[in-house]
């Protein structure tokens, strides 16, 4: 599935996804959804989901544009990519 996804992407500089990153740092689920870089980037609703599951979802993508980075949050995978591809410009191929 996350090879499929690569595949229709365009190129980029650097691509990171990350599963449960609060864990490396011993955190709890509510702290870490509590982080500004997070909160910044979930939903309430997904954030709910991710208490329920705890379970998180990042995608974060430098595309080679002039701007930074596009980044995602979710608890699921496919949730993260769909909100990456719909929020951040990106179609028919190419990030606007």
């Amino acid at each position: 599935m996350i090879n499929d996804w690569l595949k229709n992407l365009p190129p980029y500089h650097q691509l990171y996804i990350t599963h449960n990153g609060h864990r490396t740092s011993y955190q709890s689920m509510n702290d870490y959804l509590s982080e500004e870089y997070i909160k910044e980037e979930i939903s309430f609703d997904e954030a709910q989901l991710c208490l329920k599951t705890d379970s998180i979802w990042e995608i974060q993508i430098y595309p080679i544009t002039p701007i930074g980075f596009y980044k995602s949050c979710a608890s699921t995978f496919e949730m993260a990519m769909e909100l990456i591809l719909e929020s951040y410009n990106f179609t028919e191929g190419r990030w606007l």
